[in-house]
């Protein structure tokens, strides 16, 4: 894809007309250089282990056999193809490699991976499921779709998403690794990739054709052996979905759309023409150690400073140190530290800051220490209860730590 072309779809995609989003598109074609970045070196293609692969290579697939497709689903008025394919590509990642079958939530991919990587409803790249290298993803039941009327309310115009980034969800302990791009005008690779890694994500142009096959039964001219390929129409979109099969009797990839269980086939799916395709990712699926999730605060050190306000007595500050001990470190800095503060009277204050704020709150990755100062209104007051705890960026919940201070 030349870069002109790129940035021209991207153009399109991001500005698209009312008709383009009523179709529930969103894919947005990756810079050239970055996509190419991503494939595997020419010299895999080359070796032997690689020419094995491709000579047992079987005329059809289809992982439906194996159970390793989940149903489709609808993006409904909003450009999140793109987190439907990942999210889709991941449920049957995870069935194959692991034979757990999940419903994960796509609103994480559309809330928590935004600008300026990708634009939520307003579109999205195939390398956003890479949000899953250093987060887990979260179950649907927990964090539901809720951008469907979108477009309905907002245009093609910012915020990129009605649904705030949801940290409190349990994490579902997989993540993704060994992301790669494939040379989408090469079917053998395709379907190598499909065949040894699991369904992928794909990408093609959607013209007024593709909305008349989508439609309509299943033998329409002039698809009328239920393989799409452009015949007419004007250019409306981008468009992902997982491809999960291949039929070599019709050069024909089997793919699961995210418009709902509907189609030429009934069930969300369809079946493309090889050559259609512009773009196709994989990876591969670890499982994470949900074991080890647990944060630990250990007091090390309290210092009592002077009043500094007001009447003598009535507001000090304290100073705690911390010591956090948890094997994700790196998820604390960006998470939040809480404080609440209950008196005698029962009144509690609750103050959430973020990991460091730079005043009042300082995080050492280093030495995994974090300094808190406390600013305390004893009012009348002789004595409150002071309750502190961590949430990391994982939305991971720390132990508690409650002490009473006294005046």
């Amino acid at each position: 894809m030349r870069h002109g072309k790129w940035l021209f779809f991207s153009l399109l995609i991001w500005a698209c007309s009312a008709v383009a989003q009523a179709q529930e598109m969103g894919w947005i074609p990756m810079e050239k250089t970055l996509y190419k970045s991503y494939q595997k070196e020419e010299s895999y293609f080359r070796s032997d282990a690689y020419r094995g692969i491709m000579s047992e290579l079987p005329d059809s697939w289809d992982w439906r056999n194996d159970g390793a497709v989940t149903g489709a689903k609808d993006q409904a008025s909003c450009g999140s193809c793109w987190a439907f394919a990942g999210t889709g590509a991941l449920e049957s990642h995870i069935i194959i490699e692991y034979g757990e079958e999940l419903d994960l939530s796509e609103q994480m991919l559309v809330s928590c991976y935004g600008s300026p990587k990708n634009f939520g409803c307003n579109g999205g790249f195939l390398d956003g499921i890479l949000l899953y290298q250093t987060k887990s993803p979260r179950s649907e039941d927990c964090y539901p779709y809720g951008d469907g009327d979108f477009f309905q309310i907002h245009g093609n115009s910012p915020p990129f998403s009605d649904m705030a980034c949801n940290q409190t969800c349990p994490p579902i302990c997989y993540r993704v690794g060994g992301f790669y791009t494939v040379d989408a005008s090469k079917p053998e690779r395709v379907k190598g990739s499909i065949q040894q890694d699991g369904p992928c994500m794909i990408a093609f142009l959607v013209y007024e054709d593709f909305m008349t096959y989508w439609k309509s039964p299943l033998g329409t001219s002039p698809w009328t052996d239920g393989v799409y390929y452009h015949a007419s129409g004007e250019l409306l979109g981008g468009h992902a979905v997982v491809a999960f099969g291949w039929d070599d009797s019709t050069d024909s990839y089997t793919c699961k759309n995210s418009w709902g269980e509907s189609g030429p086939f009934g069930d969300g799916s369809f079946k493309m023409a090889d050559g259609e395709i512009e773009e196709a990712a994989n990876f591969k699926i670890l499982r994470g150690d949900c074991a080890g999730y647990d944060i630990n605060l250990k007091s090390l050190r309290t210092r009592i400073n002077r009043p500094k306000l007001g009447r003598a007595g009535t507001q000090e500050e304290r100073q705690w140190a911390w010591r956090v001990s948890t094997p994700f470190s790196e998820r604390i800095g960006g998470g939040y530290w809480y404080s609440a503060i209950e008196y005698p009277s029962g009144d509690t204050v609750i103050v959430p800051e973020p990991i460091p704020n730079g005043e009042y709150l300082t995080w050492e990755p280093s030495t995994k220490v974090i300094v808190k100062r406390n600013e305390i209104d004893w009012g009348a007051a002789a004595w409150v209860n002071l309750e502190s705890w961590i949430i990391d960026t994982e939305g991971v919940e720390s132990e508690h730590q409650t002490r009473t201070v006294r005046k």
